[in-house]
């Protein structure tokens, strides 16, 4: 290649890394910088597979989180493998991530590390393949995964050159992306119970309002508490919170949302959850806390302490998430008034 034209083409390449750059850093929504990687990725390099992996640091595993797949040079289809799960000691991807090294082979499928299971699902035959780690400060993120050459020519050292510097710049904004993100779930989320708080629950309600009817609201408040923490204190009026709260999230479906609304108040939103269900669910929270608050648990006898249930459901007992509120609140008190360790349905 001409002098002038190397040059030409560095020229394009830093344009196009500069321009990624600050697509990279223009977001902290860790969804949009997964595809602008995959965007820039594949105008830099045109090849057939993308595949970009984060560490998932509790299972020590790799999780695909975003894929790119060009079928018969024409189909492309995104997310193919998304949820799938690698061990870091599966295929040249957990290879990369475990020795932070990079790789660069013309016959992926012959080398020793790699594993077809993957290849197999999708229909795809690896060979030529670039897989780079995406390392921030020392902090393994993911891997990045570049497979086939579009044209059919093995990459070179300028490919994985070009990939590497891009993953690194990928690497600071996932960071900042997943720093975000922790911060924002730290803040909607309930530190005595684990719960979302009552920032969460306004947050989610409304949305939920919209989309999902019927939904039914629970309120939840605890009988005797005050009778426990004026024997024994406030630490172990806070341990009771807490194990209501675990007792709680053990009821929960796939998505429902709980939250803890203040003090020993607690609500529970059911998506797509009529009336009936609804109570269903609030009598299993009931008999959980009547059953479980024993000395075995909390070291003292609190068996006095229950829990009294409102339910309401939107549209039949209101329609906005203010009156839901209000609607199930009552139907809470009413018990309170009447019994204790009780479910009661707005209305009745």
């Amino acid at each position: 290649m001409r002098r002038d034209d190397a040059l030409t083409r560095q020229l394009r390449e830093l344009e196009a890394l500069h321009d990624s750059l600050r697509a990279l850093t223009s977001t902290l929504d860790l969804g949009e910088i997964l595809q602008t990687v995959l965007a820039r990725m594949r105008a830099l390099v045109a090849p057939q597979a993308l595949s970009l992996l984060l560490y998932d640091r509790q299972r020590d595993e790799l999780v695909f989180a975003a894929t790119e797949m060009l079928r018969e040079r024409a189909l492309l289809e995104p997310g193919v493998i998304d949820g799938i799960r690698l061990r870091l000691d599966q295929g040249i991807a957990g290879w990369v991530a475990r020795h932070r090294e990079p790789v660069c082979l013309e016959d992926a499928s012959a080398d020793p590390r790699h594993d077809p299971s993957v290849g197999r699902a999708v229909g795809l035959a690896p060979h030529g393949m670039i897989c780079v780690p995406l390392v921030h400060r020392d902090r393994l993120l993911g891997v990045v995964q570049v497979i086939n050459r579009l044209d059919g020519r093995p990459f070179k050292a300028d490919d994985q050159r070009l990939v590497q510097s891009l993953a690194d710049h990928a690497a600071i904004a996932i960071a900042n992306a997943q720093l975000y993100r922790d911060v924002e779930q730290a803040s909607l989320t309930d530190d005595l119970t684990g719960l979302g708080n009552s920032r969460r629950f306004h947050r989610v309600l409304p949305p939920l309002l919209e989309q999902a009817q019927p939904l039914s609201l629970l309120v939840l408040d605890l009988d005797h508490l005050k009778a426990v923490v004026d024997t024994y204190g406030h630490l172990v009026g806070s341990r009771t919170i807490a194990t209501v709260g675990r007792l709680i999230g053990e009821q929960l479906r796939p998505g429902d949302v709980a939250a803890r609304f203040g003090g020993d108040e607690f609500v529970v939103v059911l998506p797509s959850t009529d009336t009936a269900p609804a109570r269903h669910v609030a009598e299993l929270i009931r008999a959980a806390v009547a059953g479980c608050l024993t000395p075995d648990d909390l070291e003292v006898d609190i068996t006095g302490v229950t829990a009294s249930l409102g339910v309401a459901t939107a549209p039949r007992h209101a329609r906005d998430p203010d009156g839901l509120f209000r609607a199930a609140d009552m139907a809470m008190y009413a018990v309170k008034h009447r019994r204790r360790n009780g479910v009661a349905v707005a209305g009745d």
